[in-house]
């Protein structure tokens, strides 16, 4: 849900920048960086997450997966997080700017991941998992629906981690959301 809502954002971000007919073509990159300015004054003040030199949405955030992956993250940040990569990102593709779908497919699925295991921890507190796992399969699970390589994310996080026991609720969720990103 989280990949389709992405990809389904990104396709919007840019009709909407094309059917901008008004504005020239190489000013839009400029106009979808001052809402990312924007965004960034306002930030902090939404998450109560103080930044040093460049807000976590606006990097490639490995610091803050190596958070999600560590179970540090509470539920409103990782949430917030989630929801202001997905517009940093289509904002900044969609106006024209440089920048891939990789790293930022990597980060949402984190913290779409930790969204996820932060909700089934609280409602069925007794269902096993060690910590980040989920943020691991949701990391997986987004960059294979973006990508639309299912087997390429099982075999990359496979060799991330070694772990057999991950390897059948990160194959259901791979193939899960590849089905969703291709209806």
């Amino acid at each position: 849900v989280g990949s389709e809502m992405c990809i389904r954002d990104r396709y919007w971000s840019e009709d909407l920048f094309k059917k901008w007919k008004r504005v020239p073509e190489w000013v839009q990159p400029a106009i979808g960086g001052v809402i990312l300015g924007v965004i960034a004054l306002v930030y902090p003040r939404l998450t109560g997450v103080t930044w040093d030199v460049i807000p976590q949405v606006y990097n490639v955030g490995y610091d803050v997966i190596e958070a999600a992956l560590a179970s540090k993250l509470v539920f409103g940040v990782a949430l917030t997080l989630l929801i202001l990569k997905l517009i940093a990102t289509s904002l900044t593709l969609g106006s024209g700017g440089s920048g891939g779908v990789f790293a930022p497919s990597l980060f949402m699925g984190a913290m779409l991941g930790t969204v996820f295991e932060l909700v089934i921890r609280a409602v069925f507190p007794e269902i096993p998992g060690p910590p980040g796992a989920y943020a691991l399969i949701g990391m997986a699970a987004t960059f294979a629906a973006i990508a639309h390589a299912p087997i390429t994310a099982v075999l990359i996080l496979f060799e991330l981690t070694g772990d057999y026991r991950i390897i059948l609720p990160l194959m259901l969720t791979v193939v899960i959301t590849t089905v969703v990103a291709q209806h």
